[in-house]
């Protein structure tokens, strides 16, 4: 593929096996173009092209930013040759508002996601590799599928495959060769996507249940903003040392002075504390004839440690990520709000610093 001349179908349909990232959406073809970030103008230009075309362009230096859009039935088809914004669930509920999409998305290396939203919530999100195995945080998903038609063995039999044939059952909308006709409008992407304002948009149920059961974080969703950053930090360093079995006196200072913020000696003292307690649990699990378990368990220990003094730097926006990162790794609890309430203040994050770079 090395002549951009030479270019075909097939090679167009190699490539979308290889990488592809395709939304389908039940809704207003404005709304779409712009959640996609589109200039609107491009729809009445009257330019059509193939998916061929475009993705012969990925043999050039730089493509021109653009989705290719097309009108089926009461379906809108977003197919992105060089980009990836259908797989972003802020995008994918932007798209659909009350009405349906469904995103397909894979790489090179094999990552894939499939999305479905619908009266404004992701209802599913799964890895489509995942699907023929037995892990039983899929079970929804594997319902929905088989209602459509998809059984596991399909999944197991070519993920790829199964994806696509999900999406019609979805859309009713087969993926045939006229994929490769003149028939889709290209949009170009505008360089900066507006941000969303006001309270942040939490993408699915259970995100949303949590809200009436924890008070604080319901506070930071409708109010999100810099000043809340102290107290989000706070919240998932406690996290990070519950969990740990890590909480002693020293560590409540630091709980406290995340949001206080007392001088700048006494928050470098706590600081220092902090790390010297975790490098001494590292040594410790490094000591001969220490348990697996053990050394385990000091290590979950370091890292909460870990966590609260990064929490304690000067700028809260600048430590949230390395904090977030560091709870991760303590192995927060899945079967209650733990786990949960990490992925919600990151989402909060998100919107916040998304908004301060806008400004």
């Amino acid at each position: 593929m090395g002549d951009e001349s030479s270019f075909d179908a097939d090679d167009a349909w190699a490539l979308l096996d290889e990488a592809v990232c395709v939304t389908w959406v039940r809704a207003e073809t404005e709304d779409v173009i712009r959640a996609f970030n589109g200039e609107h103008a491009d729809l009445d230009q009257g330019r059509l092209t193939s998916v061929a075309d475009q993705l012969a362009l990925r043999l050039t230096a730089e493509p021109e930013p653009v989705f290719l859009l097309r009108l089926q039935g009461e379906w809108i088809i977003v197919l992105e040759p060089h980009s990836n914004l259908g797989a972003n669930d802020e995008v994918l509920l932007d798209a659909s508002g009350s009405g349906e999409a469904l995103n397909l998305t894979w790489d090179v290396n094999m990552h894939g996601q499939v999305s479905f939203a619908s009266d404004s919530v992701i209802a599913f999100a799964f890895d489509p590799a995942a699907m023929g195995a037995g892990d039983e945080d899929l079970d929804d998903a594997r319902q929905w599928s088989r209602s459509l038609g998809i059984d596991d063995e399909d999944w197991r039999a070519s993920w790829k495959a199964a994806a696509f044939a999900l999406a019609q059952g979805v859309t009713g909308i087969e993926i045939d060769d006229t994929w490769m006709d003149q028939v889709w409008v290209p949009i170009r992407i505008r360089a900066a996507r507006p941000q969303r304002q006001g309270a942040v948009r939490l993408p699915y149920p259970d995100m949303r249940e949590l809200l009436t059961r924890a008070p604080q974080i319901r506070d930071i969703v409708d109010h999100p903003g810099h000043k809340q950053l102290p107290k989000m930090l706070r919240m998932l360093v406690a996290l990070a040392l519950s969990t740990a079995d890590a909480r002693t006196p020293l560590t409540e200072s630091a709980l406290a002075a995340i949001e206080t913020k007392p001088p700048e000696p006494e928050v470098e003292r706590l600081v220092q504390r902090l790390q010297s307690l975790a490098e001494e649990y590292s040594r410790q699990a490094a000591a001969a004839g220490v348990a697996p378990t053990r050394a385990d368990d000091l290590h979950r220990k370091r890292k909460a440690l870990l966590a609260g003094a990064a929490a304690l730097g000067p700028d809260p926006l600048t430590a949230f990520p390395e904090v977030v990162s560091l709870t991760g790794t303590v192995r927060l609890r899945r079967d209650n709000d733990d786990y949960l309430s990490l992925e919600v203040l990151n989402i909060c994050y998100l919107h916040i610093s998304r908004n301060m770079a806008s400004t």
